[in-house]
């Protein structure tokens, strides 16, 4: 199943007037629904209980999740050491196996160490020519507490690390740009620089579509006729 707009509309949404569920398009005198943070089994259900055409305004670009490169590569080490920990338990002697379980967990104990209990984040968020972006909402997934950046773009916040995390995850989000998510490493706790790409949409009639399904291969038509 796919929703798709097989026309754009070239109409300016920002020139249209608002409505309940999104604005009033002045040329066809048609709502368009404002679809842009909806589900996409509720889009799905909307366009199949209307009785007439719909016209909506969806995103052209999927959501980007920019986690940090080194975050991933030590969640791979820490994989990899986790996988040789389990082949020594196969092919090694118990006490050896023990040593690695317990030279993993020293090394893990030292990591949460380099925690403090209260962090000062500071960051800026720019657009793609690198200015300054105001208003951006920074959310802490945690906790689903967030802050606005000020009109040069800049954000701090204190974060109480009462159960000693080593990462923080936080979410951007602007109007008219996609939301990024960053995986933050609390121990070496950089000054953040975030740049917000700009959302691209489209608008125009709505369509749900379904697979069509395929006919059965090598099919002996003679035994058919038959």
């Amino acid at each position: 199943m796919a929703i798709k707009i097989p026309v754009k509309c070239q109409e300016n949404w920002d020139h249209m007037s608002p409505t309940s569920q999104g604005m009033l398009c002045s040329k066809c005198q048609i709502e368009v629904i404002d679809f842009t943070n909806w589900k996409t089994e509720d889009i799905v259900s909307y366009v199949q209980k209307s009785n007439t055409k719909v016209c909506g305004k969806l995103w052209a670009t999927p959501v980007k999740t920019n986690y940090k490169s080194n975050f991933w590569k030590k969640l791979h080490v820490q994989q990899l050491r986790f996988g040789l920990m389990l082949s020594g338990l196969l092919f090694t002697k118990f006490v050896h196996a023990e040593n690695q379980i317990r030279n993993i967990i020293y090394d893990q104990v030292k990591e949460q160490k380099d925690v403090k209990d209260s962090i000062t984040i500071k960051g800026m968020v720019t657009d793609e020519s690198d200015q300054p972006l105001s208003g951006v909402h920074i959310y802490q997934v945690s906790n689903k507490e967030f802050i606005s950046t000020d009109d040069k773009g800049i954000f701090t916040f204190n974060y109480s690390n009462a159960q000693n995390f080593r990462y923080l995850r936080l979410s951007i989000r602007s109007v008219g740009y996609d939301k990024q998510e960053i995986v933050h490493d609390l121990s070496k706790n950089p000054i953040l620089k975030v740049k917000l790409t700009e959302a691209i949409y489209e608008m125009g009639e709505v369509i749900v579509s379904y697979p069509t399904a395929r006919p059965p291969k090598n099919v002996d038509m003679s035994k058919q006729l038959k």
